[in-house]
């Protein structure tokens, strides 16, 4: 038989309102110490669970939060997801997987059914490119959708610092003598244009090549064809491939290169490697959920509080100086946070 309230109440002798106030963390509740051992022993003992459906029907809440990934194989977004599912946790609310396989024709499909199932917010983290009519008519269903990795109008999105690490990096190219910048990009969207305007500040040459989804092939080949001084390739795994197929074809890349690292399994140690534009990953994730969950708790109100995913740019010489310092595992990020 399920364990109700109305047990915990006759085990502890608290009134019903007050241990519901207790358990729910209701800040106006008022119990001295020898009460709340009382309830929290009553609770272990009978192995009471709070029905999530009864409480979604009384606070007009599901305590639920949609992530929407494109896929999980992908290591930032294994630990994107990992990281949102244990901060999401630790405000109290549980996380519903939605996988969209890099397919923009699932885009619709994974919010539709995240709003169906009553989520009360959503990250977003492909990049969003759905029709005006459908976003306006999502907006309508006044549930909160954070993009962590673009912006875009009437939606909550992270405030990145991409041309400021752009700047640092492309004023570092321009003192080597660098003249012919290459930027590997998914999608044209903010960072390509914050790089191009980087680019156009110090007078150099930017030249955009597209990750394709599959057989880069094409994409490496382009790169030695262009020969261009220097090359940002934001994802390190893409990096390591293209090194790969360097030396299976018996060629070699003139250019320098400079990615992006989150993890310790990301460091690639090669000399093609210039510089580095490292993120303080597990930072901006539990920002980003705080951020959606503290909308969500705002009645669905745009919280005034701003947050930037910090990210710094560093030559591969004074990277490997603080590199050990720097990039962290979950556990690792945790301890440092609560210093």
């Amino acid at each position: 038989m399920r364990v109700t309230l109305k047990d915990i109440v006759e085990k502890t002798g608290v009134s019903k309102s007050v241990v519901s106030m207790y358990l729910n963390k209701d800040p106006r509740v008022r119990l001295s110490e020898e009460k709340k051992q009382r309830i929290d022993a009553a609770v272990r003992e009978l192995g009471y669970r709070p029905s999530l459906a009864a409480c979604a029907l009384r606070k007009g809440r599901s305590r639920m939060l949609g992530l929407v990934l494109g896929g999980i194989t992908n290591a930032y977004f294994s630990h994107f997801a990992e990281a949102c599912l244990k901060y999401a946790e630790d405000r109290g609310y549980q996380l519903l997987f939605a996988l969209t396989s890099w397919n923009q024709e699932k885009e619709r499909q994974c919010l539709e059914n995240l709003i169906e199932r009553q989520v009360d917010g959503i990250l977003y983290t492909p990049h969003l490119s759905l029709e005006p009519d459908f976003c306006k008519r999502i907006q309508e269903n006044r549930v909160p959708i954070l993009l962590p990795c673009q912006k875009a109008e009437n939606f909550l999105s992270v405030d990145a610092n991409w041309q400021e690490v752009f700047d640092e990096m492309i004023s570092f190219f321009t003192k080597c003598g660098y003249r012919k910048i290459a930027c590997c990009i998914y999608v044209i969207d903010d960072i390509s244009t914050f790089f191009q305007e980087s680019c156009r500040k110090h007078g150099l040459e930017m030249l955009p090549l597209f990750v394709p989804d599959s057989g880069r092939e094409q994409l490496f080949q382009k790169i030695l064809e262009e020969k261009p001084d220097a090359v940002f390739i934001q994802n390190c795994q893409t990096v390591l491939q293209f090194l790969n197929w360097c030396r299976m074809q018996k060629c070699c890349c003139s250019s320098k290169i400079v990615t992006t690292y989150n993890f310790p399994v990301d460091f690639i140690d090669d000399p093609a490697i210039a510089g580095v534009i490292f993120e303080n990953f597990y930072t901006f994730v539990k920002d980003s959920v705080n951020l959606l969950i503290d909308c969500i708790e705002a009645g669905g109100a745009h919280p005034l509080r701003k947050i930037s995913q910090l990210r710094h740019f560093y030559r591969i010489e004074d990277f490997m100086r603080v590199k050990d310092q720097l990039i962290d595992t979950l556990e690792k990020a945790e301890g440092k946070m609560e210093k």
